[in-house]
């Protein structure tokens, strides 16, 4: 298809998407994501909602959805030509490889499963739909596969869960070196590994940072660190071995039920199998786009003696397959993402570490009143008239107040003062996110007048009406109080009042996940390390990038010449180097410490593969400013120079690691990495 509009120029590091050219179901069935230790139903993307008011049940007409069509072998040819062929060629240094090789892959990759091919100018089109157990799906793995396997990964494979894993094997010699340094060696022997990952799937109409970001950072990483050890960098290989793992099904787009966070729960080995390949419709699917010759089902060499595919037992064994076989060896998951928010833009940060996921309690609202001719009844609630929309009004904006009594996510002000108009609503706000130390937010997200969702009539008083409210918060008593409060509190005021009757049930629920403050503190030291270090792309300016980086346009917030050289570059080739370096100089020890105090620690308001992850391993989330704070639409974007600070930071990460372990530096901190 003939793109439809001229590509604009593309604007380098201070662009603000990615270039134009680089072109609620509800649950019927509840299906238990048994998370480890937190037993959670996880289902952030999917109403989870078996309240009144509902809609369809995963298929119109009450059936079973019907199969998708199957993989398309040219759709997935092609998109592993595209993403190959993305960026510079060559593209062999690895400033070359975190940077506009990273940003040209992920603008390709986004290209796969448009909804307007050849055309992602966001004004003009619907953005890219790869959801689960579909052809775009599929043809999106291939390309992550493909790269992989580019970057020098071992045992590429695409799992029976729909996720995409690849191996960088240790280095013996590293291995043996960190031994003999005294590092830890894993309870069942062998070489530890550092999971990195995230999710390849999208939201229909999706961004190409959701996700993308997570999965194409860490295969960048290990890209570069072979082109870093190839060109003579010190330490050589690594004392671990990193797996990049491509999660499939976070987002839940697919027509089987209120299935979400499917490939993080396999691969954990959480995920309850025979509720999930129960779900209507799920296994005839799995059978048609994950069959066994693309699976690690086949690879096992246990086929022949599993139930056939396509059916509930088969689709049940085979998912089985997909969880990692041993967690006793996992030093650590990391997850790159897109920070979905404003909090970073509004700090003028381009990265921040993550101390926790929130807990999310949906709850499902019906509201009964006595309904009536809207000529002749009083309007009073006391002569008869009781308004079940009045009471619902009432309640919503009870529930906004609720939200309001705490901090919003990522530290801002309460969920009420970002649009308040009255700056005495702001700075109470404010002040209860001060006294509180926490955020919270809660929303009525569907409002619907009449019993049979078809709304209400013209000239009758609403007699019911029903509702959904979405209630977030980073710890666990904070969450109680709100549920309370946003629940029966303000429902059950605002229908005492008008007369009405109300009923609050809890449709799902997650607690919150704390990540680890060993894992935390390491990336924030990592992020410190590169802001305060010369990692740009521009080497005739010797550019760098800042902690205070601009989030309104111009130079992006690039620093040259003098900036990086205060006491932090080590004056090597321009200044452009694409990673940090170590220096001995005490000033720079002295700026990356101070610069590790101001990177932003944020909560996560939205659900991650880092939630399931938690359960089973020291997990860790690194945050990239969106531009906007907008996600999960076309327009969704990061800034090239945010995207390869959190490239440099993740490979500072990953050398920092292997230096202290072949330094023999973790043997007191290790115990405390969860």
């Amino acid at each position: 298809m003939v793109s439809r509009r001229r590509p604009r120029p593309h604007r380098g590091r201070s662009c603000g998407r990615l270039p134009p050219a680089a072109v609620a179901v509800t649950v019927a069935v509840a299906v238990a994501v048994s998370v480890a230790a937190s037993a959670c139903l996880f289902a952030f993307a999917t109403a989870a909602a078996a309240v009144a008011a509902a809609g369809t049940t995963g298929a119109v007409g009450g059936g079973p959805p019907s199969p998708p069509p199957p993989p398309d072998e040219a759709a997935s040819a092609a998109a592993v030509a595209a993403v190959l062929a993305a960026g510079p060629q060559p593209c062999t240094t690895p400033d070359c490889i975190l940077g506009p090789q990273l940003v040209a892959r992920l603008a390709a990759l986004w290209t796969v499963g448009s909804s307007a091919a050849g055309d992602l100018d966001p004004a003009v089109s619907g953005g890219t739909d790869r959801g689960y157990l579909s052809p775009a799906g599929t043809a999106g793995a291939a390309a992550v596969a493909a790269l992989m396997r580019a970057a020098g990964m071992e045992a590429v494979r695409r799992d029976a869960a729909g996720n995409v894993r690849g191996v960088l094997p240790a280095d013996p010699a590293a291995v043996a070196a960190a031994t003999a340094a005294g590092s830890p060696s894993p309870p069942g022997g062998g070489a530890w590994t550092l999971l990195l990952g995230s999710h390849h799937d999208t939201v229909p109409g999706g961004g190409g940072m959701d996700g993308a970001l997570g999965v194409l950072v860490p295969v960048a990483v290990v890209q570069a660190m072979a082109a870093y050890s190839a060109s003579g960098g010190e330490g050589g290989g690594l004392p671990f071995d990193i797996e990049v793992v491509a999660m499939d099904n976070e987002e839940g787009n697919h027509p089987y039920g209120g299935l979400t966070l499917t490939g993080a729960a396999a691969y954990a080995g959480t995920l309850n199998v025979t509720a999930t390949a129960a779900v209507p419709g799920f296994a005839a699917a799995h059978g048609v786009a994950l069959p066994d010759d693309i699976t690690t089902a086949a690879m096992a060499a246990t086929t022949t003696t599993l139930p056939p595919a396509g059916t509930p037992a088969g689709v049940a064994a085979r998912l089985a397959t997909a969880a990692r076989s041993r967690w006793d060896n996992v030093v650590a998951w990391v997850e790159v993402h897109a920070e979905q928010g404003p909090s970073l833009e509004r700090a003028r940060q381009p990265l921040g570490v993550v101390t926790a996921i929130a807990g999310q309690v949906r709850l499902g609202v019906t509201l009964e009143g006595g309904g009536g001719h809207a000529g002749t009844v009083p309007m009073v609630p006391a002569k008869g008239r009781a308004d079940a929309l009045l009471a619902a009004a009432a309640a919503v904006v009870a529930v906004e107040r609720v939200g309001a009594t705490c901090g919003a996510p990522g530290g801002d002000s309460g969920g009420i003062a970002h649009n308040a108009v009255d700056r005495g609503e702001e700075a109470a706000a404010a002040a209860a996110a001060a006294a509180t130390g926490e955020w919270c937010v809660a929303t009525v997200g569907r409002l619907t007048v009449g019993a049979d969702g078809r709304g209400g009539v013209a000239n009758a008083i609403p007699r019911s009406v029903t509702a959904t409210v979405d209630v977030r918060a980073g710890t666990s008593p904070t969450l109680d109080r709100m549920v309370t409060a946003a629940g029966n509190g303000a429902w059950g005021g605002a229908a005492a009042a008008r007369g009405v009757r109300v009923a609050v049930a809890t449709a799902h629920a997650v607690p919150p996940v704390a990540l680890s403050p060993w894992v935390t503190n390491r990336l924030a030291a990592a992020v410190a390390t590169v802001t305060t270090s010369a990692v740009g792309r521009d080497g005739a300016q010797g550019a760098c990038i800042s902690p205070t980086h601009a989030a309104d346009g111009g130079d992006a917030g690039i620093l040259s010449g003098g900036a990086c050289a205060a006491g932090v570059h080590d004056g090597s080739d321009g200044g452009t180097v694409s990673f940090p370096h170590p220096t001995p100089a005490a000033a720079a020890t002295e700026a990356v410490a101070g610069a590790m105090a101001a990177v932003p620690r944020l909560t996560s308001g939205a659900g991650h593969d880092s939630a399931v992850l938690a359960a089973v391993a020291p997990a860790g989330m690194l945050f990239v400013r969106s531009v906007g704070g907008v996600s999960h639409t076309p327009a969704e974007a990061c800034a090239d120079d945010d995207v390869a600070a959190a490239a440099a930071s993740v490979m500072a990460f990953v050398k920092a690691l292997a230096m202290d372990m072949t330094g023999g530096k973790l043997t007191g901190s290790w115990g405390s990495r969860g």
